[in-house]
C-alpha cells in the first residue's frame, strides 16, 4: 500500500522513448529517488503521463522498468496514464500492461492511487 499522505510526481513525457532519451528518464527517475531519500519520504508515487509518446522502443521499456525498481525499493509505486493505441500496443506486446497499473487520463490514476486500488498484482520483477 501507498502512504496517502505522499503526492505522486506526475512526469509528463514527450516524444520517443528510445536510446537517445531513455538515459535522461533513467536520470530523472534517480534523481527522484535521491530526493525522496534526502526529505525522509519512504514511498514515492510517479505518475507517467504518455500521452505525448509517439513511441517506446526497448531501451525505453528498460528505463521504465529501473524507475519501477526504484519506487518499489522505498515503497511507492508507478504509474502510467493516458498511452496511445501504439504506445499501449508496445507494453500489451511485451507484457509489462500486466505489471505496470495503466489507467486511461491522469485524472483516472490519480483517483486510483488515492482510493490504494492501484492494479495490477501480478509482479514478475520483485527481486
Amino acid at each position: 500500500m501507498v502512504p496517502m499522505m505522499y503526492s505522486p510526481h506526475v512526469l509528463e513525457l514527450q516524444g520517443r522513448c528510445d536510446t537517445h532519451s531513455s538515459a535522461d528518464l533513467r536520470q530523472q527517475f534517480e534523481q527522484l529517488a535521491q530526493e525522496v531519500s534526502a526529505t525522509d519520504t519512504s514511498a514515492p508515487v510517479w505518475l507517467l503521463d504518455l500521452s505525448q509518446v509517439s513511441s517506446i522502443d526497448s531501451s525505453g521499456l528498460s528505463a521504465f522498468i529501473a524507475g519501477f525498481k526504484l519506487a518499489r525499493q522505498q515503497g511507492g509505486a508507478l504509474l502510467f496514464c493516458a498511452p496511445s493505441d501504439p504506445v499501449r500496443m508496445v507494453f500489451e506486446i511485451a507484457q509489462l500492461d500486466r505489471v505496470f497499473p495503466i489507467y486511461e487520463s491522469q485524472a483516472a490514476a490519480l483517483a486510483a492511487w488515492e482510493q490504494q486500488t492501484l492494479e495490477p498484482t501480478f509482479n514478475p520483477l520483485a527481486a
